[in-house]
């Protein structure tokens, strides 16, 4: 099972947290969709390289910081 909802709860914790819903509240923007996409692919592949340089509309600190999200997502937990 891939934790996007501990990413995404990770992210929503953080008083500064991006917006990862549309306004509708049900789907994913693309901030989402990337968040998810990363987890997703470092599930798939343990040993993933995480320099990762597509960031699609994002800021290159918000798709660090994303980035940051789905590994920490991945870490087990105590």
């Amino acid at each position: 099972v891939a934790p996007v909802g501990n990413a995404w709860q990770l992210n929503y914790l953080n008083p500064r947290a991006i917006r990862l819903h549309a306004k509708d509240n049900s789907h994913p923007v693309f901030s989402g969709s990337y968040l998810a996409g990363l987890v997703l692919y470092a599930t798939i592949d343990p040993s993933a390289k995480w320099n990762i340089t597509f960031r699609g509309n994002l800021s290159e600190a918000e798709a660090l910081y994303l980035q940051g999200l789905a590994r920490q997502s991945l870490q087990p937990s105590p």
